[in-house]
């Protein structure tokens, strides 16, 4: 599992929040595409994010709930967006 976060090498800030939570560089490929269908401006590439892998992006300890479902072919379905949100909330956890 990987935390998305813009890096500072295109001017985007270290103030930045993480994106999304992925399982892989597919994956972040994806969701970079849904990313930029989504916004009113320029698409942003590959390069101006860092995938940072989960176990080194916190030096404290956190639980992150894994939230899925099974689709019609038994398959597990993971949300990422929801583990994304709970992955942030247990963040400012550890900074305050």
């Amino acid at each position: 599992m990987y935390v998305v976060k813009y890096n500072d090498a295109h001017g985007n800030g270290d103030n930045q929040n993480l994106e999304v939570i992925v399982e892989n560089r597919n994956q972040f490929l994806s969701w970079l595409d849904e990313h930029n269908e989504s916004r009113d401006a320029e698409p942003e590439t590959e390069d101006e994010f860092e995938l940072i892998p989960l176990s080194v992006y916190s030096s404290g300890s956190i639980t992150i709930p894994i939230y899925y479902y099974e689709d019609d072919d038994n398959k597990k379905v993971y949300d990422f967006e929801e583990m994304t949100i709970e992955f942030a909330m247990a963040m400012s956890k550890l900074k305050s």
